[in-house]
């Protein structure tokens, strides 16, 4: 009976790891725009929040339908204008 009434009196010690736990991190597997690999830190999949189909963002479509022209109008030199405009013939200087 005393090594029961012992046994309840000494402390629990707390429970050591020999190594703690540590999140196991990658490197995006994305591109900057320059071309480089992200340097980003990804907890889960591959990609980080820059980087992800759903977050990335997409290159503007070009519409072949908007092309600029350049401006018909004459500088006080009498050279030719060099402004683009893309509706009519005349940029804001020469209107």
């Amino acid at each position: 009976m005393s090594l029961i009434i012992a046994l309840m009196l000494i402390q629990p010690r707390a429970i050591t790891c020999a190594q703690p736990l540590a999140l196991t991190s990658t490197q995006c597997t994305g591109t900057t725009q320059k071309g480089n690999r992200c340097k980003n830190k990804v907890a889960s999949g591959t990609r980080c929040h820059l980087h992800r189909e759903s977050t990335a963002k997409k290159p503007e479509p070009t519409s072949t339908n908007t092309s600029s022209v350049q401006c018909s109008g004459t500088t006080k030199k009498g050279q030719r204008c060099k402004n683009r405009v893309k509706n009519g013939t005349r940029c804001h200087l020469h209107d």
